[in-house]
């Protein structure tokens, strides 16, 4: 199994095998910030982050059994293999200690404060105050994306 399922997985157990989406890649992003090599990458989108890498994850272990999800991602079963090293859980032990009692609103805006330049420009664009859009980007990475694949295909 990826580490990065592992981690997922674990989040979701060390948070009570329940946690609403959107705080649940609030506190992906988090943990990923703890870690020496992140597992993810975040991309601004609307009013908050998204891991592409961590969408697709998620969907794999739902197919799998291990994960359900709705507006919630729900852990179904623990397979024996998503075991991680004592270094990760005490990441997310730690993460749960510091951000477990925080309601999402006031994670979004410690995110939004403390990493601007991940979140930069989100609730601008949002409001409309900027020309700059999250279209704009999330296009020019998907185009980059697609021109990098042609060239290597």
């Amino acid at each position: 199994m990826f580490h990065r399922r592992k981690i997922i997985l674990n989040l979701v157990d060390e948070f009570g095998k329940k946690i609403e989406k959107g705080r649940f890649y609030q506190l992906l992003f988090l943990a990923s910030r703890m870690q020496k090599e992140p597992d993810f990458h975040f991309v601004p989108m609307g009013d908050s982050l998204i891991s592409f890498l961590a969408e697709n994850d998620v969907r794999v272990m739902k197919k799998y059994g291990y994960l359900a999800e709705s507006d919630d991602v729900v852990l179904k079963s623990m397979p024996k293999e998503a075991a991680l090293p004592d270094e990760a859980k005490a990441v997310l032990r730690s993460l749960r200690k510091e951000s477990g009692k925080f309601p999402a609103k006031v994670l979004n805006d410690y995110i939004m404060k403390v990493f601007p330049l991940k979140a930069r420009r989100t609730r601008a664009a949002a409001q409309g105050k900027n020309s700059f859009t999250l279209w704009d980007t999330r296009e020019k990475i998907l185009t980059s994306t697609f021109l990098l694949f042609c060239k290597t295909a």
